[in-house]
């Protein structure tokens, strides 16, 4: 587990605070049909909203949402 400072304390809810919103930017691409970019392979590329897996949580499986 990481140590974090006393400066770093919150990381942890900043971070969970990160998994959220682009959770919720996914789906609302998705809802609205449009491509998200995301980093495969060394470079970005466009997914298709059809292709985009949303985690329900953190930890999660990839879904059919």
């Amino acid at each position: 587990m990481i140590q974090w400072s006393d400066k770093n304390q919150d990381m942890a809810g900043t971070q969970v605070a990160m998994v959220r919103a682009t959770r919720r930017a996914l789906n609302e691409a998705k809802l609205r049909g449009e491509p998200v970019p995301q980093w495969r392979d060394g470079k970005v590329v466009w997914v298709q909203p059809d292709e985009v897996e949303i985690l329900a949580q953190l930890g999660d499986q990839p879904n059919s949402q």
